[in-house]
């Protein structure tokens, strides 16, 4: 019998969707296997020191590949700042040594998607002749933010 590399692993079932943001907050098993690894305990850390009183470190940005976990952080770090005492959120407090300090805070969940700003309507769209090129009754989209 064949075994397949599949085989040799038990991977979570979490790890086999990227994370949404504003669906798993609600999911208490989102944060299960979350890995802390040194750098994003200094991440949380760094995050944590900022929002003190007086702190001047208050803008940050989480760059990264697509799957190395920006999502998953955001994800914790909304859980960390809005309620500490699931069991798989304070375990993750405890491993990083998250201050108690830190003010309880209601999270806001905002995510983006590849869309224009206005949505497409049928009108808005140019109208095309049969070899592409836009009709005299076309419309061009315009958008301006002030």
């Amino acid at each position: 019998m064949h075994k397949t590399i599949g085989g040799l692993f038990d991977i979570p079932t979490r790890f086999l969707r990227s994370v949404q943001i504003d669906r798993d907050f609600h999911d208490a098993a989102a944060c299960r296997n979350y890995i802390v690894t040194p750098s994003m305990a200094d991440a949380f850390l760094r995050i944590a020191e900022g929002l003190a009183a007086g702190s001047g470190r208050r803008a940050w940005r989480i760059t990264g590949d697509y799957g190395v976990g920006k999502s998953s952080f955001a994800l914790v770090l909304a859980h960390l700042l809005f309620d500490r005492s699931p069991p798989d959120i304070s375990k993750i407090a405890r491993a990083i040594d998250w201050p108690k300090r830190v003010p309880v805070m209601f999270p806001v969940l905002v995510t983006g998607s590849r869309e224009g700003i206005i949505p497409p309507s049928p009108a808005a769209s140019p109208r095309l002749s049969a070899s592409g090129a836009p009709n005299q009754g076309g419309f061009r989209r315009r958008c301006s933010i002030s």
